[in-house]
């Protein structure tokens, strides 16, 4: 009986702390996408993607699937995964050359410079690789799949970031 107890205040705490992260990602994520408000040229709502690190892992971009929100010069990636129900949310990653814009109207995303950018990678997936900073650093490697060919297209401006 303790045991079972002990599993659902367990639960319940592990629950609360993923709602309330949530929440507050929730208005990172509305107030980025309010900024972008009308730079926002094509929108692209659950496209599946994977993430692969090596190096600290330390589970930042950790996701399964994302949001894309494309600009004349930035991609931005809202990415979340679900894990026993529920949606974790990340921080929105930001892909652009204007990092001193996106820097000043979106303090709730991150910046990031692509180390390597494949558009047309194994069975047609977009290939994003990264450093993420830190004390060790992470080696991030993003694949999104099912993109259309004309979203592809729109994001050659990132082959120049």
């Amino acid at each position: 009986m303790f045991l079972f107890i002990f599993l659902l205040v367990f639960v319940s705490v592990i629950w609360l702390i993923t709602y309330l992260n949530n929440q507050n990602r929730k208005k990172q994520w509305s107030s980025v996408a309010d900024t972008l408000g009308s730079r926002v040229i094509a929108q692209l709502e659950r496209v599946k993607c994977e993430t692969f690190y090596s190096g600290a892992k330390n589970g930042g971009q950790n996701f399964t699937h994302c949001h894309l929100y494309l600009t004349d010069d930035a991609l931005v990636i809202f990415g979340y995964s679900k894990v026993l129900m529920i949606k974790q949310l990340r921080v929105p990653l930001v892909l652009t050359r204007n990092s001193s814009f996106y820097a000043f109207v979106s303090p709730y995303s991150q910046l990031i410079k692509p180390k390597k950018i494949n558009l047309n990678s194994f069975n047609g997936d977009i290939y994003i690789e990264f450093e993420q900073p830190g004390l060790i650093r992470t080696n991030v490697e993003i694949r999104l799949k099912e993109i259309s060919s004309d979203l592809k297209n729109r994001l050659e401006f990132l082959n120049t970031i």
